[in-house]
């Protein structure tokens, strides 16, 4: 996909409001525009930088990577006044990006075999969104894809087949470590692994995933975790109930 994807989403009652503009006030940026409640990122593709040498340097072009770097420097319990004097006329919006984040309820995170250590990035980002309640993440192509097999071709023998795999095993355990911390400092309740469709990749994910996310997350048998409470009964046998 030559293209990244950012779509947003917010309740109906929110859609009927009106954006207040003021002349006195620079427009608000897209993020701020808008109380989202949803947010969905397709970063494409990342298979043709596993071409070149020492691929894992590399930093591709990420919205979410690039936020997450700005708010990494933005100081604890800062006030308008302090993030003026450091971001200048980009404070408003930094704010908004921040803001957006903490609101948002839903997050989807689409890219197709992304760098262990950019996934790393994104989730820093993730952690920041404290009131979400669902976390969807594809980081491989669909089954019936021949996108690898293209890439493979293509790179003429510059390309070793097990270096994406590996990069999303490592990745896929990020993402359980990170779901584990928004279950318990966030509002976290669900995890849905779209890759589960994956046969080949399946069991792994599936185990990786799950040694992390214990008691009180249960797996679905169909690719989703939810946060739960294990119920007891009379005679001391235990079943997950949500």
């Amino acid at each position: 996909m030559s293209y990244q994807l950012l779509e947003l989403s917010q309740s109906a009652a929110v859609a009927q409001t009106d954006i207040d503009y003021f002349e006195d006030h620079p427009l608000p940026s897209i993020l701020g525009a808008k109380p989202w409640s949803s947010m969905r990122v397709n970063e494409g593709s990342n298979l043709a930088a596993y071409t070149k040498y020492e691929y894992f340097l590399k930093k591709p072009p990420s919205l979410m990577s690039n936020v997450q770097t700005f708010l990494n420097v933005v100081p604890a319990n800062a006030n308008p006044e302090l993030m003026h004097k450091a971001f200048g006329v980009s404070a408003p919006c930094i704010t908004s990006i921040h803001d957006v984040l903490s609101q948002l309820e839903e997050f989807s995170y689409v890219a197709i075999f992304p760098f262990y250590n950019h996934v790393d990035q994104i989730l820093k980002c993730i952690r920041r969104m404290t009131a979400l309640k669902k976390l969807f993440v594809k980081l491989c192509p669909e089954p019936e894809s021949t996108v690898l097999d293209d890439e493979i071709k293509d790179a003429e023998g510059h390309f070793d087949i097990n270096d994406p795999w590996n990069e999303m095993s490592v990745a896929y355990t990020l993402v359980a470590h990170t779901v584990r911390y928004l279950g318990i400092e966030g509002r976290l309740e669900c995890l849905i692994v779209d890759d589960f469709k994956v046969e080949a990749v399946r069991e792994a994910i599936v185990s990786t995933v799950s040694g992390v996310l214990v008691d009180p997350w249960l797996y679905d048998e169909h690719g989703g975790w939810n946060k739960g409470v294990i119920a007891v009964t009379a005679n001391g046998d235990t079943s997950g109930t949500l």
